[in-house]
């Protein structure tokens, strides 16, 4: 993202305050702008920068903004919404919601130093969350021609919170058949089909769950858990 240079110098004057402190207030701006300046106090300060709002309906709006803005992977927004039911509660979350929020606390864990720009609102940081390294701890990677037994990987998956149905229809569900496991991890658009030799994994490859088409060819696969609560809590 480029800016011209009469922009990118009233940022600049915007954000010296952040020289001397870590808080910076500023008045009401129209969205789009603000996201601006949040990209912009990341990338001249070098650190990563905690927004908060109201409610989900602004943190939305911001997360669509800034997204507009961003044109590095590794530059988006982290994304952390509020959940829907409190952690503990028998109700299981929206899959788009925990999708965004696993991502963001693993992100919170593997920070390497590189500044990101974190949006959240007010109820999601009232809202209790698992215990630093807990959610890494329950995130394991499957690798081609990797020695995994299927009966382990789907033992796994029953204690991170996965639904076993007959086919994968939602995030968080899993399905199997044969030596083939179908898995759709909360953080991934498409669902993931993992073909299984013995214990060697043979084939990994996203697939449209409408049509169970091949999407992509994959090399590994990292799966998280599918609630942010131990799947054999009470």
């Amino acid at each position: 993202m480029h800016l011209p240079e009469a922009i990118e110098s009233r940022f600049r004057m915007a954000l010296e305050p952040l020289v001397e402190s870590a808080t910076l207030r500023f008045p009401r701006l129209p969205s789009p702008a603000e996201a601006l300046l949040l990209l912009a106090a990341c990338r001249e300060t070098g650190k990563t920068v905690l927004w908060i709002c109201d409610g989900q309906q602004s943190l939305e709006r911001m997360h669509r903004d800034m997204s507009t803005f961003v044109d590095e992977p590794n530059r988006s927004p982290l994304y952390f919404p509020a959940l829907e039911s409190l952690l503990g509660d028998k109700d299981e979350p929206d899959p788009r919601i925990a999708g965004p929020r696993f991502e963001t606390l693993l992100a919170a864990c593997r920070l390497d130093g590189s500044p990101r720009v974190v949006l959240t609102c007010v109820q999601a940081l009232m809202q209790k969350i698992p215990p630093p390294g807990e959610l890494e701890r329950r995130t394991f990677k499957l690798e081609l021609r990797a020695e995994k037994p299927m009966a382990s990987v789907t033992a796994t998956l029953e204690q991170n919170g996965y639904k076993f149905r007959p086919e994968v229809d939602i995030p968080g569900s899993a399905s199997t058949r044969g030596g083939i496991l179908d898995v759709w991890p909360v953080s991934r658009n498409f669902p993931t089909r993992i073909e299984f030799d013995g214990e060697t994994v043979l084939s990994i490859r996203s697939f449209d769950p409408a049509t169970q088409r091949s999407v992509e060819q994959l090399e590994s696969i990292v799966i998280g858990p599918a609630t942010e609560t131990c799947g054999n809590n009470p």
